[in-house]
């Protein structure tokens, strides 16, 4: 599975990415999220995957990085093209506070 760092997502967005949050609305509503990201929770993927573009790049999001990683699996096992966020939003908050 391919990863990318939260510093190359944040210089991607510009370009307007396919970013799959994949963390609980709780998550989502109180702990923040990647601008355009969208919101799929990880017990939701399987029936939502259909609304995603196959033909994109896609990369995941969690908090961590440990959902995405089984999101990315499943996702590219049903021939989507993904990317894993390493460390998840957790290192995207750090890389915005200190990076």
């Amino acid at each position: 599975m391919k990863e990318m760092m939260p510093y190359e997502v944040e210089q991607l967005l510009k370009h307007k990415p396919v970013i799959v949050d994949v963390r609980e609305l709780s998550e989502w509503m109180t702990n923040g999220h990647i601008p355009g990201a969208i919101h799929i929770p990880l017990g939701q993927l399987e029936e939502k995957a259909a609304e995603l573009d196959r033909t994109a790049d896609i990369i995941v999001v969690c908090r961590s990085g440990s959902r995405s990683g089984t999101a990315c699996e499943w996702l590219q096992a049903s021939g989507y093209r993904v990317y894993n966020m390493k460390g998840g939003m957790s290192s995207w908050f750090w890389d915005k506070a200190y990076g």
